[in-house]
């Protein structure tokens, strides 16, 4: 069995992730006030409403970003997932027939964006590195092996 040789380990950037709960923030923020102005009965129910959704989106965020890891050998390119199980997807680099980086107009401020890995096997996307930096670099990096 031949061994692989580890290229690099990547791991979603975790202010980019950070980055992308300011807009949905701003907006509870916002709802909030309006609440307060026209219905100030109602402003600690939205109150709640943003705790609720800061400890969940937060939570959310720190689980998919630490159980989240994605490695480069010189012949595969495998995707894992989870903390306490553990999901794990293999690609061989051979048989990548398509890349493709999505970036937000934030992640392209950032520096960050997903990494869309496609084989012929499947129609779908094998593997979407999420919320990773340098995504240019990375499919270079993966190219360079094929």
């Amino acid at each position: 069995m031949k061994a692989h040789n580890l290229i690099r380990t990547i791991r979603p950037d975790l202010v980019a992730s950070l980055a992308s709960m300011i807009f949905p923030f701003l907006l509870l923020v916002a709802a909030i006030v309006a609440l307060h102005i026209y219905l100030a009965e109602y402003a600690k129910f939205g109150l709640a409403a943003l705790g609720v959704w800061l400890v969940y989106r937060g939570l959310r965020l720190l689980v998919e970003w630490a159980g989240a890891k994605y490695q480069i050998f010189d012949d595969v390119v495998v995707a894992s997932f989870g903390i306490v199980s553990r999901r794990s997807t293999q690609v061989r680099v051979a048989d990548i027939r398509g890349m493709s980086v999505r970036q937000s107009l934030v992640g392209r401020l950032l520096g960050v964006g997903d990494v869309t890995i496609g084989t012929a096997a499947t129609g779908d996307a094998e593997i979407v590195m999420r919320g990773v930096r340098d995504p240019s670099g990375i499919v270079a990096a993966i190219d360079g092996l094929r």
